[in-house]
């Protein structure tokens, strides 16, 4: 892996519940090796099965290189596409298997060639999402027998379940968590942010809140100055896991209209504070938002569109209720760390086998 512990993100949320999924089933043994971190958190994984170098890439890769050559592994899991082609290595040194999980919009687009071909030879590919998916078997050739879509979770150990309603006294609070990159771009800030001076007409005391760094944060401001919307839009930064949780339970609506969400555990995230969600309608998010259901899933270049669906959750305490328990349900049974856990461990257990595929 990549990492799970030495930096925050969605895909090191994955991997450290793929880390204690795996360390704690009795019938494996499990070795981790991960290029960024230093050391495991002994809640998700026991230091005595978890390599961290660091960020030193060429031990890293000496150490992976010998565990393959040394060590009489039944599977290989590499959980980040930047890895992928270490694939090639194991399968020529040892013909064993290996699975690769694909978690978004890295993935969606044709491959360079090694990329493409760790793909095509792993015995099975993991996805966050059937979106992601079927976009990685259609732009890479992928048969879709091969491939296994694991429903995410929470990080339970980082964030509390929540078995009791927000704090209303944030009724008239939009919240995003998330990253402004402006290499990415695709979160849907902006589109919040110009969807405000609608919302503003009805609801003049509604407040905008993005949380999350990112060097895309000086055109936002600037967009919600030239828009008249810059005293109803803030700009926290980055924030601690603590200060996380207090801005979920203070909410009233969570909003990312994203367009290139491969999953959007972040979704989870709200969910478990019972609140209504809205999410772009093109990507991995309305596996998680469904429209009309938990929340809307929304046009995420319309402005008009994401004013719309806050001002009717707005307008509506009981909607927003009803969406909110809806939500939490959703993410204590379909998106559980119990069925993330029997997944993953059913895809690696037939991957290791040989066994055939289930395509789900």
């Amino acid at each position: 892996m990549t990492d799970a512990f030495a930096s925050p993100g969605g895909v090191q949320l994955v991997n450290r519940n793929i880390a204690r999924a795996l360390d704690s089933h009795p019938a494996l043994e499990i070795e981790f090796f991960s290029l960024m971190d230093t050391g495991p958190d002994s809640r998700y994984v026991a230091a005595s099965a978890f390599r961290g170098f660091g960020g030193g890439r060429s031990c890293f890769v000496a150490a992976v290189t010998e565990a393959f050559l040394t060590r009489g592994y039944a599977a290989l899991l590499i959980t980040h596409r930047n890895l992928f082609p270490a694939a090639i290595f194991w399968k020529t040194a040892v013909r064993r298997p290996y699975l690769l999980f694909a978690h978004g919009i890295e993935i969606w687009d044709r491959q360079r060639p090694w990329y493409r071909m760790a793909l095509r030879q792993a015995q099975r590919v993991l996805t966050n999402s059937h979106f992601t998916r079927d976009r990685m078997c259609l732009a890479n050739s992928v048969p879709a027998e091969r491939t296994e879509v694991v429903p995410l979770c929470l990080d339970e150990i980082g964030m509390p379940d929540c078995a009791i309603s927000p704090d209303e006294s944030g009724a008239l609070t939009l919240l995003t968590l998330g990253r402004s990159n402006s290499q990415e771009g695709y979160k849907g800030q902006d589109t919040v942010i110009r969807a405000m001076p609608q919302i503003l007409k009805s609801y003049p005391q509604a407040r905008y809140v993005l949380a999350g760094g990112g060097d895309d944060q000086p055109r936002l401001r600037d967009l919600a100055q030239q828009l008249g919307v810059g005293s109803q839009v803030e700009f926290l930064g980055q924030v601690s896991d603590a200060e996380r949780n207090e801005l979920f339970r203070h909410a009233a609506i969570f909003l990312m209209p994203s367009r290139g969400e491969g999953f959007g555990v972040v979704y989870l995230e709200a969910m478990n504070y019972h609140l209504p969600c809205i999410a772009g309608n093109g990507d991995g998010g309305r596996e998680a938002v469904r429209d009309g259901v938990n929340g809307f899933a929304v046009d995420p270049a319309s402005p008009q569109a994401v004013a719309g669906a806050v001002e009717r959750l707005l307008a509506d305490a009981a909607l927003r209720w009803k969406m909110g328990e809806a939500g939490f349900q959703m993410r204590q049974t379909e998106f559980s760390f119990a069925r993330f856990s029997t997944s993953l461990y059913k895809a690696v257990e037939q991957a290791a086998a040989g066994g055939n595929f289930v395509h789900t």
